[in-house]
């Protein structure tokens, strides 16, 4: 009966769609309904998984990585195959599957930790390898802040590839809470770096723990032989050469005496060790720059110059190229060194980590000082088109821009980039800052402002930024309450700088408020130069916001109005006017307020000259104070009348009535 009814209701359905083939199909033709349904849902999965839609960078960060639902996939099947590939000892594949997974996610954090301890768990990765794995450890850290855990990794990898002032830099902040292995790490860095004295401290402090260490036992044993005294440095200088006659160490002490010899400024010394290194064939870029500079510092310029221009080699990293481009600029072979950029540059620095970010500096840098402004155009344009490098840099390169245009004279386009450039923002805080400075100093406070304002959890506790914020909002003269509150942190970082005291002084005075605290600041600034017109001005402005407008009189006519000139010669006039209503001058107060100019003025400073317009009396009319400066000034000449007995016997009540 159940077979007859569906029959009958297959049949009644046929005669219903019969003009509708493909509805029929569907209702009557199940494996036709199942290929449909298939195929609807393959292109819904494909619509929900192939667009690039999940961000996964935080916020503030640049670039922004988007993934797919396919890469998430992708990256978690690359992941599980990496990692038994580790387990299998197969080191270099595993390192490949790990690169092939951030490759779909660039921002997976857990992803990079584990690649990044898999490059320090290899014994010698190769060179594209490291420079993967430097440009990712940088990368780690803007991701994450510089968590703790991430620092102290981060600062394993530059220490295995050698960088390191990077490592110095990270572990240096962090010296009393490191691991054994961190500790390691900072020990060489601090060697590496120069920094004998301190690796001598920190040696005192943890050597114990490293005393079977050959590697660091090593440094220890340099460092003796250069610095110690008696008999712990002939045998330390013993140990040192017995370690040269040593395959295995013979390059590492060769290289530890380099530095010892740097120290001491031994450039025989120096160059007997880098001779043994390139009969090795093992010496490096940086052990011929330091002989380059060191003979520089000795006073042998035209020998450096004459190695320098002779080394052809080319740089393999971006590290390599910004070190030997900042050795050229020091021997003064700044045409070599932009040859080398323009070279090298794109390809080499195409990266988003500091050391890039670092070269592309300098070329700026190098380009401003030679004036070539046709040349820092060209290439802030060629930097805007690297995939990488472009993006982490979209900003900067914008402001390149417009330094140029600026610089040619064409104002207006170049107040549009960089208004641009403020939007984009800046890799890192060091780059901002100076980009502000230079915006201040080219008259544009206001996208200074732009650019700085983002900045002010992250440069909290530097008083560089609230100087430069300081100036912005003083330039701005906008918001006199946002220039009290950056001049008074300034301050409390800085209350001994003079340049904290007399910004908040002045602050002070413009907001009219705390008249006692300004004018104790402002007789500090004086006392420490009593020889500045802007001192003494400011310091008699805050006499006047106390109402001691004789004091501040004197002091104000010690001021010689054609040494003062734009902003200050309206402030200039405000204090006048404020000691001349104050002893009911009112003649000359409305010739002070015809000298300011508005423009010149916060807000607040224009509202009170205009209150004080509105205050003053009509013209001929005396006020109450001028009033009994006349009959104070009567009542003595009566006293003296009297004193001296004068025949005619006036009195004081005439004296009065005169």
């Amino acid at each position: 009966m159940d077979s007859t009814r569906e029959r009958n209701w297959k049949h009644a359905w046929a005669r219903r769609l019969a003009n509708h083939t493909l509805l029929r199909m569907l209702v009557l033709n199940f494996w036709f309904r199942l290929v449909v349904i298939l195929f609807v849902l393959g292109g819904l999965g494909l619509a929900v998984g192939l667009p690039k839609m999940w961000r996964t960078t935080p916020d503030g960060i640049r670039p922004i990585v988007k993934v797919s639902l396919i890469d998430l996939v992708q990256v978690r099947v690359l992941r599980n195959s990496a990692r038994k590939l580790a387990a299998q000892g197969k080191e270099l594949e595993a390192l490949r599957a790990w690169r092939s997974a951030l490759a779909n996610n660039q921002a997976d954090t857990a992803v990079l930790r584990e690649y990044l301890h898999q490059v320090i768990a290899t014994g010698e990765p190769d060179h594209v390898t490291a420079f993967e794995a430097l440009n990712s450890a940088a990368w780690l850290l803007r991701l994450t802040g510089t968590n703790r855990v991430d620092v102290g990794l981060v600062a394993r990898v530059f220490g295995k590839f050698g960088v390191y002032g990077e490592a110095c830099r990270l572990l240096g902040q962090l010296e009393n809470e490191l691991s054994p292995e961190e500790q390691a790490v900072y020990l060489a860095a601090l060697f590496r770096t120069g920094r004998l004295q301190e690796f001598g401290e920190h040696w005192e402090r943890w050597g114990d723990k490293f005393a079977g260490d050959h590697v660091l036992s090593l440094y220890r044993t340099a460092y003796l032989a250069g610095f110690g005294v008696g008999a712990k440095a002939v045998e330390a200088r013993e140990r040192l050469r017995a370690a040269r006659n040593d395959l295995k160490s013979r390059n590492l002490a060769l290289r530890l005496e380099l530095i010892v010899c740097r120290e001491k400024q031994d450039a025989e010394g120096f160059a007997a060790a880098l001779q043994e290194l390139e009969a090795g064939n093992a010496a490096r870029l940086d052990d011929r720059i330091d002989y380059w500079l060191l003979l520089k510092n000795l006073g042998k310029l035209d020998e450096a110059k004459k190695l320098a221009d002779s080394y052809t080699a080319q740089p393999r990293t971006a590290l390599d190229l910004g070190r030997l481009v900042e050795a050229y600029g020091d021997l003064g072979l700044t045409g070599r060194a932009i040859a080398l950029l323009e070279r090298y540059a794109p390809d080499l620095a195409n990266a988003d980590a500091p050391w890039a970010w670092d070269v592309w500096s300098n070329y700026a840098g190098l380009l401003i000082e030679s004036r070539d402004w046709n040349a820092l155009k060209a290439m802030a344009l060629r930097l805007r088109m690297l995939p990488r490098a472009g993006q982490s840099l979209a900003g900067f390169s914008c402001f390149l821009e417009g330094r140029a245009l600026y610089s040619l004279n064409q104002k207006v386009e170049a107040l549009d980039v960089f208004r641009t450039a403020a939007k984009l923002g800046f890799p890192d805080a060091s780059f901002a800052m100076r980009a502000a400075i230079d915006l201040l100093r080219m008259g544009y406070p206001d996208v200074a402002w732009d650019v700085l304002r983002p900045l002010e959890k992250t440069l909290a506790t530097n008083v560089d930024y609230w100087f430069a914020m300081s100036d912005a909002a003083q330039m701005l003269k906008r918001d006199a309450a946002a220039l009290l509150r950056v001049t008074t942190r300034a301050y409390e970082l800085q209350p001994n700088s003079f340049r904290a005291t007399y910004n908040y002084a002045s602050a002070l005075v413009i907001n009219r408020q705390k008249a006692a605290e300004a004018a104790k600041l402002t007789l500090t600034v004086l006392s420490r130069d009593t020889n500045s017109i802007s001192s003494r001005l400011l310091h008699s402005a805050a006499l006047a916001l106390n109402r001691r407008y004789a004091e501040a009189d004197e002091i104000l006519k010690s001021v010689p109005v054609s040494k003062v000139a734009g902003a200050a010669m309206s402030f200039y006039f405000c204090t006048a006017l404020e000691i001349h209503m104050g002893l009911g001058d009112f003649d000359r107060a409305r010739a002070d307020i015809e000298n300011i100019d508005p423009q010149h003025l916060f807000p607040t400073q224009a509202a009170w000259v205009e209150r004080m317009r509105r205050q003053l009396p009509a013209r001929g009319r005396r006020g109450a104070s001028a009033r009994n400066r006349v009959r104070v000034r009567f009542f003595s000449i009566g006293l003296r009348l009297l004193r001296f007995r004068v025949e005619d016997q006036i009195s004081v009540r005439v004296a009065f009535s005169h």
